[in-house]
């Protein structure tokens, strides 16, 4: 993992450890925060910005759809994203890798109707983040086999959004420039 990134990654599971150990929670911070990845996921093309970036989005709609969550999964979420902060942090890796899955089956857990759907918010998180990505300057084509999402599905969500319709004030020269140097 990129020294920047890796910095990048132990903020953003600093802040949502924060803006969910709140009693009010403004739940449109962790919307936010996931956004934030995107960033580092396009310059990077990195799995692991795109996986947290994905699991703080998911939260985000766990967090959203029920409202106030059951206090024993809230507890073992931000566990969870301590224990991903700490072995960031130190770079165990291994221990960061096992609890990268562990916070996914929770989120799983979190409700018997919301299992049924766990797989559909995650592709959906990869659908927005790739928006994202493309609106950064990635190919819909590349970004659908990065994420491992449709390229469909993601032209139909693309076209549902106006990045299609934002005029660059970067000529494209110097996106390609720009494109070029981190590749």
């Amino acid at each position: 993992m990129f020294p920047e990134l890796r910095k990048n990654i132990i903020g953003i599971l600093e802040r949502a450890i924060n803006i969910l150990s709140k009693k009010t929670r403004d739940l449109n911070e962790l919307k936010d925060l996931s956004n934030h990845t995107i960033h580092s996921a396009s310059m990077y093309k990195d799995q692991d910005a795109i996986l947290i970036a994905t699991i703080i989005y998911s939260l985000f709609k766990v967090y959203s759809r029920d409202g106030k969550l059951d206090a024993k999964f809230n507890a073992e979420i931000l566990e969870t994203l301590e224990e991903l902060y700490i072995n960031l942090k130190q770079t165990n890796y291994s221990a960061y890798n096992r609890n990268i899955k562990h916070l996914t089956s929770v989120i799983k857990k979190i409700d018997k109707k919301y299992t049924m759907y766990v797989g559909e918010i995650f592709i959906k998180a990869k659908i927005v983040k790739g928006a994202m990505m493309f609106k950064h300057g990635l190919s819909l084509t590349y970004v659908a086999e990065l994420l491992n999402i449709s390229k469909w599905d993601l032209m139909s969500y693309v076209g549902k959004t106006k990045f299609t319709d934002i005029k660059e004030s970067i000529k494209i020269q110097d996106r390609v420039k720009y494109l070029n140097k981190y590749m």
